[in-house]
């Protein structure tokens, strides 16, 4: 009886520790202007639930906010009125950073090319790896 404790036990932190089948994918492109960071989250299931994009834009400190006011108008423009949340911040120095927030039915819309969310974080991460981003799960 005492062993059956300590697999219940053992088992129960194992699925704290794993977050019961939920895990995260992180790929990032760096492209001449900065760098995109991509973070996936998926269900038990395997399946895409949401996501967040990153951008970190490179800009002259004199043209920060400049850059950020335009990034600003770009990305609400294009996202917000799609279900995306949009949020902007920057260093002070040479850094903007736009922040794309969605649930996975806008996942091509945020990303701008289609990916089939049906797919597992495998297919997903092949797909990304072939375009160029470096990915890791969590």
């Amino acid at each position: 009886m005492k062993k059956m404790g300590y697999v219940l036990s053992l088992f129960l932190l194992l699925l704290m520790v794993t977050g019961c089948g939920n895990s995260k994918l992180k790929c990032t492109k760096n492209e001449d202007i900065g760098k995109q960071i991509v973070t996936f989250q998926f269900d038990k299931d395997g399946i895409v639930s949401s996501g967040v994009i990153r951008y970190e834009v490179n800009v002259l400190k004199e043209e920060i906010e400049k850059a950020r006011e335009s990034l600003e108008k770009t990305f609400k423009e294009t996202f917000e009125d799609n279900g995306i949340s949009v949020k902007l911040s920057d260093n002070g120095q040479n850094l903007v950073i736009v922040t794309l927030e969605f649930s996975a039915d806008k996942l091509n819309t945020a990303l701008g090319y289609s990916i089939d969310t049906s797919k597992g974080i495998n297919e997903i991460t092949e797909e990304l790896v072939n375009n160029s981003y470096t990915c890791k799960t969590f």
